[in-house]
Formats: C-alpha cells, sequence, structure tokens
C-alpha cells in the first residue's frame, strides 16, 4: 500500500518541480509606461596628506549625499520594421550634500533637472538610444551618456532555458570610467544572481557583485592612477507575466586609492539604492 502510494506522490513532486521552472526575459512591453522611482545615498569618506584650500583640515573629509529621482519609460506600438520607439524622461526630485557636516549647493544636478532621452528596441530586444534633449551639453559628453544608459538598460540578460529556485546565473558587464587625465579606463563589475523563490506572479532574485581596476599611469603616460574595488549584494522582485523587475535593491561598499602627481588620497564609499516600478498599459 506504502509503495502504490509513493508512486503518485513521487509524480506529483516531479509535477509541482516543473511548474517552477520558468523562462526569464527582461524586456520593455510595447504601448507600455514604466514609472522607476529611486531613492539612493551615499556616504564617503576621504583621507589626504596635504590640506587643500575649502576640502577640509588634511584630516578628513567626510560626504554624503541623498537623491531620489523618477525615471519615465514610455514605449510606443511596435512599427512595421518591428522597433518599439522609446521615451526616457529622467527627473531629479530631490538632492542633498553634506561636506564635513556642512551643506553644499547642488549646482547643476539641483532638483527638478530633467533629461529627455529617445531611442527604440530592437526585434532582439537591444535598447538603442538615438537622441537626447534637456540640458545643453558638448558632443562627448552627450555620447558618453547615451552608452552609459544603454549599457545600463541592456545590462541584465537572463540565461537562454528556464531556470528554478535555486538556480544562479552569472554576468561580467564592462563599464567606462569618464574620469579627467584617464585615459580608455574601464571597470568589470561581476554579478552573480540567485533565483530563490517563485510564488505566483513573482519570482525573488538575490544577487551579489564585485568590482575592480587599477589605472597605472606610467604605463599609459598619464598623471592620475588609481584603484578601486567594490562588493555589493541586492535583490529583485521580478513580474513575470510583464518580464519586467518591480523592485530592486543594492548595497555597495568601494574603496578606493587615488594618485594625483605622486599624493595619494584614500576612499571609502557606501551607496544604498532602492527601485520601485510602477508599470502600466498606455
Amino acid at each position: 500500500m506504502k509503495k502504490v502510494l509513493f508512486i503518485p506522490l513521487l509524480l506529483l513532486a516531479g509535477i509541482q518541480l516543473k511548474a517552477q521552472s520558468v523562462m526569464f526575459n527582461l524586456t520593455y512591453q510595447p504601448t507600455t509606461t514604466y514609472t522607476i522611482n529611486k531613492d539612493m545615498k551615499m556616504g564617503m569618506s576621504m583621507t589626504m596628506p596635504v590640506v587643500v584650500p575649502g576640502m577640509g583640515d588634511g584630516k578628513g573629509i567626510a560626504t554624503d549625499m541623498s537623491m531620489t529621482s523618477v525615471a519615465t519609460v514610455t514605449t510606443a506600438a511596435r512599427n512595421p520594421d518591428k522597433m518599439i520607439p522609446i521615451k526616457f524622461v529622467s527627473k531629479i526630485a530631490s538632492i542633498k550634500t553634506t561636506m564635513n557636516g556642512q551643506e553644499i549647493p547642488a549646482g547643476d544636478a539641483a532638483a527638478g533637472a530633467t533629461t529627455v532621452l529617445y531611442g527604440k528596441i530592437s526585434p532582439e530586444n537591444k535598447l538603442l538610444i538615438d537622441s537626447t534633449t534637456g540640458k545643453k551639453m558638448d558632443d562627448s559628453v552627450r555620447k558618453a551618456m547615451l552608452k552609459l544608459v544603454e549599457s545600463a538598460q541592456n545590462g541584465l540578460k537572463f540565461p537562454d532555458q528556464p531556470m528554478k529556485p535555486g538556480d544562479t546565473f552569472t554576468q561580467e558587464l564592462p563599464f567606462s570610467v569618464p574620469m579627467p587625465g584617464i585615459a580608455g579606463s574601464s571597470v568589470t563589475v561581476k554579478m552573480t544572481y540567485k533565483l530563490v523563490s517563485i510564488t505566483g506572479n513573482t519570482a525573488a532574485f538575490d544577487f551579489i557583485e564585485t568590482l575592480g581596476v587599477n589605472l597605472n599611469p606610467a604605463a599609459q603616460n598619464q598623471n592620475v592612477g588609481m584603484t578601486m574595488s567594490g562588493t555589493g549584494s541586492g535583490s529583485i522582485s521580478y513580474d513575470i507575466s510583464k518580464q519586467f523587475y518591480t523592485t530592486m535593491t543594492n548595497n555597495l561598499d568601494l574603496t578606493f586609492s587615488i594618485n594625483v602627481n605622486g599624493m595619494d588620497m584614500k576612499s571609502k564609499c557606501a551607496i544604498v539604492s532602492i527601485d520601485k516600478v510602477d508599470i502600466a498599459v498606455n
């Protein structure tokens, strides 16, 4: 009798396990609006070997920044060429920065600053940015910004096969570092994702990340060198039917060592960001 009961239970367990295997894809759907609310906080400390006018007393600088922003992503109907037109409107809702406890002006990044980007999504689900409007910027900065947005939006790529809880996958993503005096610098970010659970229409992922860069000024005939390393962790809540995430949290710790004309500066930075996404059909 026990054997007779065991076989149906084993088959039922197999069916449930198969039902928990899901094919994931992160994509913008046609005629849909995505409202992404981001809350970011950063704390940074820097030690300097000499006194720099206006930048502390030579013992150290502590900088804290908090910023909230809203990005609205609107897609139109798919074109005859199967491209989906897309528009990004990013606006800083609030920003506050303090240095050694004293608030400092936000300058060009003041609350209310808005950037508008236009582009399209290819049939291969690749985001391509065509143009930008908003504050006037030189061509090199504009191109760097467009590349940055494309890299970020095209970053997360799920495996080409269904996943079940416990499965993991890893990506290495290159990012450009536009630092004055350092040519051709880049950072490689390694991300490892784990599918933790699938409950109804929601999938939960955890991730860990590591990054590092080592720029030798002597080898590049430059006067600025930098080493940087970082580790972080976070989580993602993913809407299976809408094929997009609804929340994302990220905690990242960075350490820097910067050499400028023989003067060494060391810094530590902690960044916490929380994204919440509302998705609605146009």
